[in-house]
């Protein structure tokens, strides 16, 4: 709702630098240990990416992170646990990063990510035309994925697949 209010009244929640005008919260909102709101300002082209067609990225990373991602204009806000405001702010940095060019995610140690070695050949047939199959492969699995750029193992014969959840 905040979101049609904001697109058909601009300035009504977000500022025009993109900050929410007064602070989210509600009664009851005390048990700010596990759970809260941060807000990030999207960049001036980055808007519609983000959000994707319908809304299919912006849902496509909050359900892969756990946490409740809107956008007010350029204002990002993520509700969640620290752990799934964090996943969601990783995930939206790397799509955006996209943009400009291949990404490499240092995976070790992350309990989010599957990584798929696929052989070079085959990352065609996983993709699918224009993306299409890795695309409706997220949204039915809750993923968020994408090709790790440079191959840790040194072996340029394979790819690495990364399987957020």
């Amino acid at each position: 709702v905040m979101s049609g209010v904001e697109h058909k009244k601009p300035g009504h929640f977000v500022t025009s630098q993109g900050c929410l005008r007064r602070p989210l919260g509600q009664p009851g909102d005390q048990d700010t240990a596990n759970w809260s709101n941060e807000t990030m300002v999207l960049g001036p082209d980055d808007l519609s990416y983000a959000l994707g067609s319908m809304g299919t990225t912006r849902k496509k990373l909050a359900t892969a992170s756990g946490c409740i991602l809107e956008y007010l204009g350029k204002c990002v806000v993520m509700s969640g646990t620290h752990i799934e405001r964090a996943r969601a702010k990783d995930y939206l940095g790397w799509l955006l990063q996209q943009r400009q060019g291949p990404v490499h995610v240092d995976s070790h140690g992350r309990d989010d990510v599957a990584v798929a070695r696929i052989p070079r050949e085959c990352t065609g047939f996983i993709t699918g035309a224009k993306g299409g199959y890795l695309r409706e492969t997220e949204r039915m699995s809750g993923t968020f994925c994408f090709f790790n750029s440079g191959d840790k193992h040194g072996s340029s014969s394979h790819e690495e697949l990364l399987i957020f959840s």
